[in-house]
């Protein structure tokens, strides 16, 4: 897999962004990567004008107060099921509905956003958390206007949930049932055969989950980054944060198209990993609001890289760097996602169990467990009767 990075890269530098994987690559080594990566060239894509109008339409009230209804953003395994479907049929139907233009698809149009030409401001530097918490709002109020759907929202994917878990690429978040299987072409799910650009080397949506070592953030890591002192702590050293260091190594985990930094947004998992991220950014803005400014000491250093300074653009949004550190935000809110708990019911939803105190992912399909774990480990949405079999999660209809 290394051999088949390391190709990948040499392929696409003289046009994409590229994280690179190494053997034995460090925490500290993904930040550095995303921001000399995010500054290579690459290839620009021009949004035709009725595509352009109809992104920047959706900033404002004007396209029906039902694009800016504000809902509740949930871990995603909390969502019933009746809802997931719902939200993942939603996001599908992006994959496919023609933007205004005729000439791409919805979707894809939030793909071409997420390069440097049109984005400037969203990797490299201290603009980068409030300029991704715009883009999830963006998508959110697409999806509503697409799909006529008022209670159209993201959920999120706490990813702490699963990092304790032997093997987390069996989680059943990687199921059929969620966001499909972890390695090779996705073939299930509902993104299954999804299409991504034609440099993001490959055309069909694929992953390497777990690659070269790379491991999810700890629940210990998670709270770190709540318990950051102030905007400031999460948006320096202003070239290489410590918000993107901490995000990077989970897109390197999930691998294959999430590891190009470029093409990152191809994987629907990247909305649901950012909706995360952005909850815990949440979280640590309400904990400092009881006594200073969340927004207090955005980077003001002659160092600042060009578009991520406190006033400048954030392209393409109609918005400054500053102005997307306001607290409370006034995008969709969060429920709190599941930690603590007394029984596998406290963890609200079916895929999630109370193991020793503390909620976790269940296994998915066909996926390893511990032998001492209870069924409630084990979930597989179509059996009326997961089961643990000697180590493996079951159907026992």
């Amino acid at each position: 897999m290394l051999i088949l990075s390391l190709l990948v890269a040499a392929t696409l530098a003289s046009h994409c962004c590229v994280f690179v994987a190494t053997q034995g690559s460090s925490r500290d080594d993904s930040s550095r990567m995303i921001s000399n990566d995010w500054r290579k060239p690459y290839k620009a894509y021009e949004m035709p004008q009725e595509d352009d109008e109809y992104m920047k339409r959706l900033e404002r009230p004007g396209l029906g107060a039902r694009a800016l209804i504000p809902g509740t953003r949930q871990e995603c395994r909390t969502l019933d099921a009746a809802t997931r479907r719902r939200t993942f049929g939603c996001i599908r139907r992006l994959f496919t509905t023609p933007s205004p233009s005729g000439q791409d698809f919805v979707y894809s149009l939030f793909e071409k956003w997420h390069r440097r030409s049109m984005s400037p401001g969203a990797h490299g530097g201290p603009c980068f958390l409030p300029w991704h918490r715009q883009f999830l709002a963006r998508l959110e109020q697409v999806g509503r206007d697409v799909c006529n759907d008022p209670g159209f929202n993201l959920c999120y994917w706490d990813l702490t949930l699963d990092s304790g878990m032997p093997s987390p690429c069996q989680s059943a978040i990687f199921s059929e049932f969620f966001y499909g299987n972890p390695t090779g072409r996705v073939v299930t799910g509902f993104a299954a055969n999804k299409r991504c650009l034609n440099d993001c080397g490959g055309p069909v949506l694929s992953r390497d989950c777990g690659n070269d070592g790379w491991t999810l953030s700890s629940v210990g890591e998670a709270d770190a980054f709540v318990n950051r002192l102030n905007f400031r702590a999460l948006a320096t050293p202003v070239f290489s944060t410590y918000a993107e260091n901490f995000h990077g190594p989970n897109h390197m985990f999930v691998g294959g198209h999430m590891s190009l930094i470029t093409c990152s947004p191809c994987d629907p998992l990247f909305f649901a990993y950012h909706c995360w991220l952005d909850y815990l950014w949440n979280q640590q803005q309400s904990r400092q609001s009881s006594n200073s400014d969340p927004g207090r000491g955005y980077p003001t250093d002659a160092g600042v890289p060009p578009n991520h300074r406190i006033d400048d653009p954030m392209l393409p949004f109609d918005a400054t760097c500053g102005d997307g550190i306001q607290y409370p935000s006034p995008f969709t809110p969060y429920a709190v996602s599941p930690r603590r708990c007394r029984f596998h019911r406290d963890c609200g939803g079916r895929a999630l169990w109370c193991n020793r105190g503390r909620c976790m992912g269940c296994v998915g399909p066909d996926g390893a467990m511990e032998t001492g774990w209870p069924n409630a480990a084990c979930f597989i949405e179509t059996c009326r009767n997961p089961v643990n079999t000697d180590g493996t999660c079951t159907c026992g209809d």
